[in-house]
């Protein structure tokens, strides 16, 4: 069986993606939430530590991976140094600080990563946290990616996802959302999504995604959520990936709270742990069965139907903008369908 190649980030491929070795346990994440408005207070002083401590690359260094592999061991170097500092420098870093404490827009935090940098799991429209290391997973996450094509409103071509893998040092090796900040941003030491707090622990930047895990493969639900500062998974949801342009309209392009999401979604509960909108699809049956179910309103989008036309129009719409998918697809072999070849938005 040929080896697909999946949309995986650049830095999923790479030695820097996972801290080797593993997290150290003396680089520990804060054990209770701190509302966001307190974090910048209680950073001061780790900022203040990494504007002196911090050492710039040297321009002649032209290799992209060199100079990428250089600041992440930078990063991961500095933020265990603060986690094992006495606590009597951390206070003399944030006393200093307190009268003139450093701050960071987005343009400065750049200087930590390298130009094109991406996060682990990057800033798509959604981040699959499932293993994609079987057949079916493999063929499951093709067909959602399908799935995610603007076919139903502009067909303006799939939306792209990134793909979140779990360290090899991690036990179990696999990633649920509780552990999605710690594996998008304290891996690599992501100065632009953690700080560290007066005490050496690390504090999360505010942060909502949409991810897929493996309910997400198997039924079409992705969930929708944000994040503790602490990492702890705050208010959730599920949609069915129809639905993913409305959600990432509302939700990312107007800023919207997971809360707000729910109530529009139909869901006034706030005791119901994960409300869900829009409609399972078994992902596990053939493409064009399940367009044939959206065109009938069998699971059509709740938000509307723009899907129709019949099967010669669905081929077509297909071999658009994943050329190719469908004769693997009719061979019986979807997990070998080559990612490269989709036309992303």
């Amino acid at each position: 069986m040929s080896s697909p190649r999946l949309s995986i980030p650049e830095t999923a491929k790479m030695p820097s993606s996972h801290w080797p070795g593993g997290i150290p346990a003396y680089v520990r994440v804060d054990e209770k939430p701190i509302p966001y408005d307190d974090i910048e207070g209680l950073t001061n002083g780790w900022r203040c530590f990494i504007k002196e401590k911090w050492v710039t690359p040297p321009p002649t260094e032209q290799d992209p991976l060199k100079v990428r592999q250089a600041l992440v061991e930078q990063r991961r170097a500095l933020a265990a140094e603060w986690a094992q500092a006495p606590q009597a420098l951390r206070n003399d870093y944030q006393t200093r600080a307190a009268s003139n404490p450093t701050k960071w827009n987005y343009q400065e935090l750049k200087q930590f990563v390298a130009k094109k940098e991406v996060p682990n799991g990057g800033s798509y429209w959604y981040t699959c946290i499932a293993p994609l290391n079987t057949p079916r997973n493999l063929a499951l996450w093709t067909k959602l990616r399908i799935l995610s094509y603007d076919f139903y409103y502009s067909n303006e071509g799939i939306t792209t996802p990134g793909v979140l893998v779990a360290s090899p040092y991690s036990e179990p090796p696999i990633l649920e959302p509780k552990d999605f900040m710690k594996a998008f941003a304290l891996e690599n030491a992501d100065f632009m999504n953690m700080a560290m707090t007066k005490n050496g622990t690390v504090v999360f930047r505010f942060a909502k995604r949409f991810l897929a895990d493996q309910h997400s493969l198997e039924t079409g639900m992705l969930l929708c959520l944000d994040f503790d500062s602490n990492g702890n998974v705050g208010m959730r949801m599920r949609f069915g990936v129809l639905e993913l342009e409305s959600f990432n309209n509302q939700f990312i392009g107007m800023g919207r709270s997971v809360n707000w999401m729910r109530h529009w979604s139909g869901s006034d509960d706030e005791e119901e742990v994960e409300p869900t909108f829009g409609h399972k699809i078994d992902i596990t049956r053939p493409i064009l069965d399940i367009f044939a179910d959206v065109e009938a309103g069998v699971i059509s989008p709740d938000t509307g139907n723009h899907l129709d036309g019949g099967e010669n129009k669905w081929r077509k719409l297909i071999e658009e903008n994943a050329p190719g998918y469908l004769a693997f697809e009719e061979a019986g072999n979807p997990e070998d369908y080559d990612h490269s070849n989709f036309r992303e938005i």
